[in-house]
């Protein structure tokens, strides 16, 4: 019989494997954005004023990008963050919530 320990680190694994999936799905949404716009690494690191390196690392899902930098990169490229959607939607996460879903306090 398993202890209550044994669950919490199964559940503990089973949402680190899906928060990794959903930070690939975001990186590619990035990359695919990125290349649908004509621009470069280079030039879209440049144009959201964060270096190359943190850009890759988006992209590549090795980490999370903060809201305000998501939010940069999506000005940065010209595109709205529902069209993060395609590949966010297949793990059923979003990447932000949308402002018109927000309830109003």
């Amino acid at each position: 019989m398993g202890t209550g320990i044994d669950w919490l680190g199964d559940s503990l694994v089973a949402h680190r494997t899906k928060n990794r999936e959903a930070l690939r799905a975001l990186g590619s949404a990035i990359k695919r954005i990125r290349e649908g716009a004509g621009l470069t690494q280079s030039s879209l690191a440049s144009r959201a004023g964060m270096p190359v390196r943190t850009l890759v690392n988006y992209e590549q899902g090795h980490r999370e990008p903060p809201s305000l930098a998501l939010f940069t990169l999506v000005n940065a490229m010209g595109c709205k963050l529902s069209d993060f959607q395609p590949e966010c939607d297949s793990l059923g996460t979003k990447p932000v919530v949308e402002k018109s879903k927000r309830k109003k306090t």
